[in-house]
């Protein structure tokens, strides 16, 4: 792909061509962008040290000392900017010890309660499976923490005072609402003559909405034998599997053989 780029912008340039305009179209909207051909010659060559990179790390894990290849091919400072599509992120070394530096902090786990030291992540030799568990005991306890990390964060903005390199930003305006969905339905009704279809969206109530409020009291609008009728035109989703601690799990579930993931390589 990265060679494409080069011929289509070596081209370019050789027709006099010099800046390029590169359109997207997704969901319904189109952004575009202007950018010079040296631009995106530099972006094919960029793409390529990359690809070229991520091969070596692959070629190379498992073949050299653990520490050595985080050190050599982990991002040394982990963000959700950069790290946001790693397939690693889950089990990348440097982004464990950072989770428990944070957690470790006596001043940000104050946040929260219960707040004994965590014990440190896995070795850097450790297995993915080790890595994934070491996780796992931590989700929870991280989740709340960053709740509470950023409504203490706001609270300050608020008052004035926000955290060093942070600030607020006024938001969209919500959605548009009825003052009053009564008097707007009678105005697009009476007064400017809409019908039913123009004024409103008509669907199908559900069928926990039905079986709710028309199948009980003394005279329910849908009798037993209706109600045989109408289950069977109901369907349901099948239950999904989560994924609990074993001391926590009520109704164990195993998946088909079939259906079991194989084993992945493991990038961290």
């Amino acid at each position: 792909m990265t060679t494409s780029f080069e011929h289509l912008a070596a081209g370019a340039e050789r027709l006099g061509i010099h800046t390029v305009r590169l359109a997207i179209f997704q969901g319904g909207e189109s952004r575009e962008h202007v950018m010079p051909v040296a631009d995106l010659i530099a972006f094919a060559s960029r793409l390529r040290s990359g690809v070229a990179s991520a091969v070596n790390a692959a070629d190379l894990h498992g073949k050299i000392d653990p520490a050595e290849w985080a050190k050599t091919f982990l991002n040394p400072e982990p963000n959700a900017d950069d790290c946001a599509y790693c397939a690693a992120y889950g089990t990348c070394a440097n982004t464990q010890e950072q989770v428990h530096e944070a957690l470790s902090d006596p001043v940000l786990a104050a946040f929260i309660d219960a707040c004994e030291p965590p014990p440190p992540p896995p070795a850097a030799d450790a297995d993915q499976a080790a890595r994934l568990a070491w996780a796992m005991d931590r989700v929870d306890h991280l989740e709340t923490w960053c709740e509470a990390v950023r409504k203490a964060a706001f609270e300050r903005a608020m008052n004035g005072s926000p955290p060093p390199g942070y600030g607020l930003e006024l938001g969209r305006k919500g959605n548009r609402k009825w003052r009053d969905p009564i008097e707007a339905l009678k105005m697009l009704r009476e007064r400017f003559r809409l019908n039913i279809e123009q004024s409103c969206n008509l669907s199908v109530k559900s069928p926990t909405q039905i079986m709710d409020t028309l199948t009980v009291g003394e005279k329910p609008a849908l009798g037993p034998r209706q109600v045989k009728v109408l289950e069977a035109e109901i369907v349901r989703a099948d239950p999904k599997p989560a994924l609990k601690p074993v001391s926590k799990i009520k109704t164990p579930w195993q998946p088909p053989v079939q259906a079991a993931a194989d084993e992945t390589f493991p990038l961290a």
